[in-house]
């Protein structure tokens, strides 16, 4: 058995400040992704990890996040992870 490459995107400390339409994220990992009253239209986020990702007040229209997952990853105090969706 030989293990393969999965070729996932890996995004880090990054942020979404505009509207995104049409986007392909397929198979991406989020690490601490920001987003802030954005809307996202037709964008593609199948397969992907949301890790420790802040989303809040955002709207998703016709966007698909099939085997989508997010993590949350804890300490004995904090929670770095908020996933909030409106829309």
């Amino acid at each position: 058995m030989t293990l393969k490459d999965s070729n996932r995107v890996k995004f880090t400390d990054k942020k979404f400040d505009t509207t995104i339409s049409e986007g392909k994220f397929i198979n991406t990992l989020f690490e601490r992704l920001v987003a802030l009253k954005i809307t996202f239209k037709n964008v593609d986020f199948r397969y992907c990890i949301f890790d420790s990702a802040y989303l809040r007040n955002c709207s998703f229209e016709s966007c698909d996040f099939t085997g989508s997952k997010k993590q949350i990853n804890k300490t004995p105090t904090l929670n770095f992870a908020l996933f909030e969706v409106r829309g």
